[in-house]
């Protein structure tokens, strides 16, 4: 059965500047990020054997309203 964990995202960048989600770095854990609108975004991390996580930030998000839901891969 797959979890999901709801994160509402206040913060305040320019209202043109593209919503970019970025794992690239030591443990960072993100398998996939998509978005249906500009508001709504679904995060699924990658397996791992050390139990359920997510490590990633996001950028382009000042003066935004986000809805982020994480879920996981397995």
């Amino acid at each position: 059965m797959k979890k999901i964990l709801s994160i509402l995202i206040i913060v305040t960048t320019s209202a043109l500047a593209q919503v970019t989600f970025d794992a690239n770095f030591e443990s960072g854990n993100i398998n996939t990020a998509t978005t249906t609108d500009s508001i709504n975004y679904e995060v699924t991390t990658r397996e791992d054997i050390g139990g359920r996580w997510f490590y990633f930030r996001i950028s382009g998000v000042l003066n935004k309203y986000l809805r982020v839901h994480v879920t996981n891969s397995d």
